[in-house]
């Protein structure tokens, strides 16, 4: 994994939250883990299940019609 050192952390992360903030502003639904909460988990287990989950709770409140 590649580390920030600490002065570069606080940098990296404001702009990151200016982008999630960015985002949800705009309407985008978004989720971050961190490394630390996320531990031995595979990243892209949690992706795809968060991706299904979601999709079932779009369906279920009806806002997303793909045809």
């Amino acid at each position: 994994m590649n580390k920030k050192s600490p002065i570069e952390q606080p940098l990296i992360w404001n702009r990151n939250n200016m982008t999630v903030k960015e985002l949800r502003d705009n309407g985008y639904a978004v989720i971050i883990w961190t490394p630390e909460e996320l531990g031995d988990c595979p990243i892209n287990v949690l992706e795809d299940l968060s991706i299904e989950r979601g999709w079932e709770v779009i369906e279920h409140y009806g806002e997303y019609d793909d045809e």
